[in-house]
């Protein structure tokens, strides 16, 4: 099946069934992601969104979902979900959110 012109739900049923059998490594093989992967990168100039934020030019390589795969499968191949980010940032993302109970470190709330 074609996943990158499925709607929503299609592709969130999909993911959750990838998900429930613990493969959710065929997600990030599957060719409508590796699509919509480079299509974001490439909108972004490879260019790392998280670093371009603080006024520093990082290259790209990294597509992470701001809502997370696992929590919102319906979101797995939404543009206004994905962002463009290096390496180190996509790092940072995660391990914030492990360190602060699963939610992102926001400076705003203090």
């Amino acid at each position: 099946m074609d996943y990158y012109n499925a709607d929503n739900d299609t592709v969130a049923k999909w993911v959750t069934g990838l998900i429930a059998r613990d493969r959710v490594d065929l997600f990030y093989k599957n060719a409508a992601w590796l699509k919509i992967r480079e299509e974001v990168l490439r909108d972004n100039h490879y260019e790392c969104q998280v670093c371009k934020a603080k006024g520093i030019l990082t290259m790209a390589n990294t597509i992470h979902h701001q809502e997370e795969l696992r929590k919102r499968p319906d979101l797995a191949l939404c543009r206004g979900n994905l962002i463009s980010v290096c390496p180190e940032c996509h790092y940072l993302i995660h391990h914030r959110r492990e360190a602060n109970g699963g939610k992102v470190w926001d400076d705003e709330q203090w």
